[in-house]
């Protein structure tokens, strides 16, 4: 598991986050779920689509561009991009559905986009143990197995905004 506070991502990256992604101008789509096993909403933008690989956003590259940078850095594998998107919660009761992204190995990145209060991501081990949580810190970059489930807990206030892209 690695976890990067600021440092992977630059000044003009920053800014890009904050004018474009948290500006109010790019789609989001309604899902009644996070996981067809939950009944908990949320809003999504697809950067790399799960099923084909094939971008699905003009700003799929921007997000790739960080997450090469981070893997080169920490000498992770990053041969193919599996999926990308931008997930956006609100304030809500309890936690999101325990969950891997895919059933089969591969690595993880979660970008935190903005500064929520609560919103914290819990990664446990094989046999359901708390691992780790990480709380939300605008601009941090986390990494970790996949093979590890995870979850999030809602914000209390205001949006939850993470970048979450997966690769093998």
């Amino acid at each position: 598991m690695i976890i990067e506070d600021q440092s992977i991502i630059t000044h003009s990256e920053k800014q890009f986050i904050n004018t474009v992604i948290l500006g109010g101008t790019i789609p989001f789509y309604w899902s009644k779920s996070q996981d067809h096993r939950d009944n908990k909403p949320f809003l999504y933008h697809t950067l790399i689509h799960r099923e084909t690989q094939q971008i699905h956003s003009e700003h799929a590259n921007f997000f790739k561009e960080i997450v090469k940078r981070f893997t080169t850095k920490h000498k992770l594998s990053c041969n193919v991009f599996l999926r990308g998107g931008i997930n956006l919660t609100f304030p809500r009761e309890g936690k999101g559905h325990t969950h891997w992204d895919h059933t089969f190995p591969h690595q993880q990145v979660i970008i935190y986009l903005n500064q929520s209060e609560g919103g914290s991501t819990t990664i446990l081990s094989e046999k359901n143990k708390i691992l780790k949580t990480i709380e939300p810190k605008q601009f941090k970059v986390i990494s970790f197995n996949g093979k590890y489930p995870h979850y999030q807990t809602y914000p209390k206030k205001g949006r939850r905004m993470v970048a979450v892209v997966t690769f093998i």
